[in-house]
């Protein structure tokens, strides 16, 4: 591939590709349309999709979500936009790192996308979500549904009334906000996402009164991993229980408010380092 392709809009040709040898800033753009243009997959740009004719309804929580540059708010703004892509066409979102057709199908189960797809349709509900193992719950990496399906629409109102808490309330207090988080089986928590926007699902659930048995079941069709992205991967990080619950296994000693790790990949200052905070310093941090 000589260079990008070109706007399927405009026509206009794409950027040319640098000399061998040369650095490539955009080496990630041209690896993804690449892959898109191999494997017959068209990449949208979503305010194409989203405009000031139609716009979202989630549009200023995405945009606020968009701006922070981080992985932990594009995946916020991810949150609101499958919950309404799926509403508005309906069909199937799935997380990139979920197979498809590769579960084992029990009881009946849907044994591919195209069962699973029809099972939903046929299902009361008329929607789905990724049903996972009892002791982890519900997952929002995969959507299923029609469009305009009322529920959804529950679901996105539910998505931002959950912005007018502050962040210490919606975390549960600034107890919760001061434990210690990196190297714990809960360090993903440390993070707003997951409070602000990846568990709002379980809100408009509890108040149709939804349970997991009344959702289509997912396992036969799809297999679930999670990369967790929107966690950077330094030499803090540890494998984390998504679901919130501590396991006790505390990787990190010492006194919390005596010892920070700043985590180089999200913090903007490009370091990683252990900072000792000074008691007797009038701003310890």
């Amino acid at each position: 591939m000589d260079g990008y392709p070109a706007c399927a809009v405009c026509g206009r040709p794409g950027r040319a590709r640098p000399p061998v040898g040369a650095a490539d800033p955009l080496w990630y753009v041209r690896t993804l349309a690449t892959w898109a243009r191999d494997n017959d997959v068209a990449l949208v740009n979503v305010d194409e999709v989203f405009h000031a004719d139609h716009p979202l309804y989630l549009r200023p929580q995405y945009v606020l979500e968009m701006a922070k540059q981080r992985p932990r708010g594009y995946t916020s703004a991810t949150d609101h936009l499958r919950v309404e892509l799926v509403h508005t066409f309906g069909g199937l979102y799935i997380d990139g790192d979920i197979r498809f057709d590769a579960g084992s199908p029990e009881g009946g189960h849907p044994g591919s996308i195209p069962d699973l797809l029809a099972a939903v349709a046929a299902s009361t509900c008329g929607f789905t979500l990724n049903i996972l193992p009892i002791s982890i719950g519900i997952s929002n990496d995969l959507i299923a549904g029609s469009a305009r399906d009322p529920a959804l629409r529950l679901w996105m109102e539910c998505a931002r009334l959950n912005y007018f808490p502050l962040q210490r309330e919606i975390v549960g207090g600034l107890g919760m906000m001061a434990r210690p988080y990196v190297g714990a089986s809960h360090q993903g928590l440390r993070h707003l996402a997951p409070h602000r926007t990846g568990r709002v699902h379980h809100v408009p659930l509890e108040l149709l009164g939804i349970t997991r048995d009344d959702l289509t079941p997912t396992g036969g069709a799809v297999i679930t991993t999670n990369e967790i992205t929107w966690v950077p991967r330094g030499r803090e990080r540890v494998e984390f229980d998504v679901t919130g619950a501590d396991s006790g296994d505390e990787t990190q000693q010492g006194d919390p408010a005596r010892v920070r790790v700043r985590q180089g990949e999200d913090d903007g200052l490009h370091r990683r380092q252990v900072q000792v905070a000074l008691p007797g310093h009038e701003l310890p941090e």
